[in-house]
């Protein structure tokens, strides 16, 4: 089972990877020496924050998210963007995130190396919701709610991918709490 620490959510990690030993009538020995049974999520959890912003600059041009480019003054502007979603949803209710220590979750979104630990599908609902907020017929119209709803599918792929890979911690739970 995975170390869990109520004092120190932040140092939460996954049991190590169960290792399965491939039968040897299977392939040669060479080639099937050990296969890992769980998928790795390193590379989910390092370029979730990337993936999002590419999300957010597609629906701006209205492009695949494969086909758009991310000059560095457009990631910062679409990282301002990102966070005035998150100021609409906390305008809009408080309460609705009273559950959250902000400026914890705020540090974990400048810092780097500590958003990896963040929950994708914990921003991605509350970025759901402030779409949704920001989505009546004097603001965003339709074209909002649309956005609002294409981001509450991310967020619950995102929390799919995170049970389906073992990654359980407060900010899942947190997330299943703002998207239901």
């Amino acid at each position: 089972p995975a170390e869990f620490s109520a004092d120190n959510v932040a140092t939460y990690e996954l049991p190590n990877p169960v290792l399965v030993e491939a039968n040897d009538e299977e392939e040669d020995t060479a080639a099937s020496s050990r296969i890992i049974s769980e998928p790795s999520v390193v590379f989910a959890r390092e370029t979730w924050w990337d993936a999002l912003k590419a999300l957010y600059a597609s629906q701006e041009v209205d492009q695949d998210v494969g086909l758009v480019t991310l000059t560095s003054e457009r990631r910062a502007a679409i990282t301002q963007r990102i966070f005035a979603d998150v100021r609409a949803t906390l305008r809009a209710s408080v309460y609705w995130l009273t559950f959250l220590h902000l400026p914890r979750f705020f540090e974990a979104l400048f810092d780097p190396k500590k958003r990896a630990s963040v929950q994708p599908s914990l921003m991605l609902s509350v970025l759901s919701i402030g779409a949704h907020t920001q989505s009546s017929e004097l603001k965003e119209g339709a074209k909002g709610r649309e956005w609002a709803l294409k981001l509450a599918e991310h967020a619950h792929s995102a929390f799919q991918a995170s049970m389906n890979s073992n990654w359980l911690d407060l900010g899942l739970v947190q997330a299943a709490w703002v998207k239901s």
